[in-house]
C-alpha cells in the first residue's frame, strides 16, 4: 500500500530511507489534500504524473505538467502547485546523500546530473513506455510501508532504476513561463530572508521592521501565500535545523536549542514534541540506534 499522508513518522523514516506517496484530485475536488502555497524541503521530490494535470511553479518559473511528465525539485527552491484538472501523481522524497550510499560513483554521477534539470516530458521515440514507469513506481511504493522500507537495498534499487530511466523515457523541457505577477514578489524575498536568517529570529516585530511592513499586513500575506503564521514558519525550520544537528553533531540538546534561537531548552523541547511526536533526547536516541542497527 503506498503511503497517502504524512505524520509524524516522516521525520524518522526520511533520515535513512525513501517517501513515496500516491494522491490524487476527483473532479468534486474531494481527495488527497495539496500543497498549494510556497514551501520547500531539504530533500528532492519527484514528481510523476499519472493522469490530468498540474501546473507547478518551481524557483521562479511555471511548468505545465500533463500525464507522463516529471518534475525535479531540489532541496530547499521554493515552490507550490495548483491543479489544472483532475489528477493522480505519485510523489518520490529521498535524500541525496543517503541516494549515494546506495550506488558506485559511475552509477550515481549520470542520475545526479538529469536531477539537475526540472521537468522531463515523455518522447515517441522513448525506449520505455509510460506503463512500465507506472509499474516500476508501484514496486517502489509497496517497498514502504508506513514511512520504513522493508528492504532498504531493493527501495533504493527501484529508485535507482527509477530516476536511471528518467533520460531514456523523457526528454527535458523548458518552463512554460518564467515568473509569476509582481505580487508575489515581496514575499518570496521575505520567504528567502527567513530560510537564510530564522536561527536569529525570535518575533514578528524583527521582521515587521526589516521589511518596513506593518505586523498585521505582514501576518496577512504570509499566512495567505504560506498557509503557515510567520512564527509556525520559523519554528518549522528550527526543528529541521535541530533535526540535523541532532544526528549530525555532538552538541547537547541544551546548545542545540540555543543554537537554533531558542529562548530555553523547555521551549524548545515542547516546540520540538509538539512538530516531532518526541523529545529531542528521544528522536536522538531513537533514530541513532535504527541507523546503528541496519
Amino acid at each position: 500500500m503506498l503511503l497517502k499522508e504524512k505524520n509524524k513518522s516522516y521525520y524518522v523514516a526520511l533520515e535513512n530511507s525513501v517517501e513515496v506517496f500516491y494522491k490524487y484530485r476527483a473532479a468534486d475536488n474531494q481527495g488527497n489534500s495539496y500543497m498549494d502555497k510556497f514551501h520547500f524541503h531539504d530533500h528532492y521530490e519527484i514528481i510523476f504524473i499519472k493522469s490530468g494535470g498540474i501546473e507547478y511553479e518551481i524557483g521562479n518559473k511555471i511548468y505545465t505538467l500533463g500525464v507522463g511528465d516529471i518534475a525535479i525539485i531540489p532541496p530547499y527552491v521554493m515552490h507550490f502547485n495548483r491543479p489544472t484538472q483532475p489528477f493522480e501523481k505519485y510523489v518520490i522524497n529521498f535524500r541525496r546523500l543517503n541516494f549515494e550510499k546506495h550506488f558506485s560513483q559511475p552509477i550515481c554521477a549520470p542520475i545526479i546530473q538529469s536531477l539537475s534539470h526540472v521537468l522531463y516530458s515523455p518522447t515517441t521515440s522513448s525506449v520505455i513506455d509510460f506503463k512500465d514507469m507506472c509499474k516500476i513506481l508501484a514496486i517502489l511504493g509497496n517497498q514502504v510501508s508506513d514511512g520504513v522500507s522493508s528492504d532498504e537495498s531493493m527501495t533504493y534499487f527501484y529508485l535507482g532504476m527509477f530516476l536511471g530511466l528518467i533520460p531514456k523515457y523523457s526528454s527535458p523541457m523548458a518552463p512554460s513561463k518564467e515568473t509569476r505577477p509582481e505580487k508575489k514578489a515581496s514575499i518570496k524575498i521575505i520567504l528567502e530572508y527567513i530560510n537564510q536568517e530564522h536561527t536569529f529570529i525570535t518575533s514578528l516585530d524583527q521582521l515587521s521592521k526589516q521589511f518596513f511592513i506593518s505586523k498585521p499586513h505582514l501576518t496577512r500575506i504570509f499566512k495567505k501565500e504560506t498557509g503557515f503564521t510567520i512564527m509556525q514558519y520559523v519554528n518549522k525550520l528550527k526543528i529541521e535545523t535541530a533535526i540535523n544537528l541532532l544526528l549530525n553533531s555532538n552538541l547537547s540538546v541544551t546548545n542545540i536549542g540555543e543554537a537554533c534561537g531558542f529562548d530555553s531548552s523547555s521551549y524548545f523541547s515542547k516546540v520540538f514534541k509538539t512538530r516531532v511526536g518526541c523529545s529531542p533526547e528521544n528522536y536522538r536516541k531513537k533514530v541513532l540506534s535504527s541507523q546503528k542497527q541496519g
